[in-house]
């Protein structure tokens, strides 16, 4: 596993800068879509509904994000 750690930040190091933004833009562009369909069922005029699994797909793109970021630039 440590390997397969070291071998992924070497190839997102190795990366050209315009693949990194473009990385790290679809990421965000799915964070934001996801945040807004959370925010769309939630605020729902007739029936509040809590759905985990939105939640969930959120946290781990932005975990995924932060390690990209971090390790990236």
């Amino acid at each position: 596993m440590e390997r397969f750690y070291y071998n992924l930040i070497t190839f997102l190091g190795g990366l050209s800068p315009f693949l990194k933004v473009m990385i790290v833009g679809l990421l965000a562009m799915f964070i934001f879509l996801s945040a807004a369909d959370i925010v769309k069922t939630h605020v729902n005029k007739t029936k509040p509904v809590f759905k985990p699994l939105k939640f969930l797909v959120l946290a781990i793109l932005v975990a995924v994000t932060v390690f990209v970021c971090i390790h990236m630039f």
